[in-house]
């Protein structure tokens, strides 16, 4: 998945009516275009928009950021390597703190006047909880490494012992034995 801060313009807040006032709550809900995120970086891509909804609420400077991220994977398998879509919903937490309330070696989210950029804290919870390793089911038992069989339709003929010996691990089953 590629997300890039070419997107920040769509996700900008004005939170002129919640800052500094307290237990206001203002719920949003943003639409990310699949086709405006680009296409997918390794084995998977978007098969549908983002959508990012929630609430902010403001706490004196402080504005707390509460919601869900959603949306579809679609790509290959990564063991057995059959087309698969997956969907995928995160919730998000985060506070931001004005910018002249931090230092520039800080690693908090911040806000800049009455503009909150939400961009570069979605980014991140993306790519830090979606994985591009889509699994067509999660038991998926893969290809067999001799002959790549999809031993998810059936067992292959390959000997166990010969597996065993091509095993790039083996060489360390005896390692351990006391």
């Amino acid at each position: 998945m590629f997300l890039s801060v070419f997107l920040s313009d769509k996700m900008k807040i004005d939170i002129s009516d919640i800052i500094n006032n307290e237990d206001i709550v203002k719920p949003f809900k943003i639409v990310l275009k699949k086709e405006d995120v680009g296409e997918g970086i390794g084995m998977t891509n978007l098969s549908d928009d983002i959508i990012v909804e929630g609430e902010l609420v403001s706490n004196q400077a402080t504005v707390s950021l509460w919601g869900k991220i959603s949306g579809s994977l679609k790509g290959q398998c990564y063991r057995c390597l059959k087309k698969t879509e997956q969907a995928f919903e995160i919730d998000i937490e985060e506070d931001f703190e004005p910018k002249e309330h931090i230092s520039e070696e800080s690693d908090i989210y911040y806000y800049k006047g009455h503009i909150l950029d939400l961009s570069q804290a979605i980014i991140d919870t993306l790519y830090l909880n979606v994985s591009d390793r889509l699994l067509c089911k999660t038991d998926c038992k893969g290809l067999c490494i001799q002959c790549g069989q999809d031993l998810n339709l059936k067992e292959c003929d390959c000997e166990a012992e010969e597996v065993k010996k091509r095993n790039s691990f083996s060489a360390l089953k005896d390692f351990f034995k006391d």
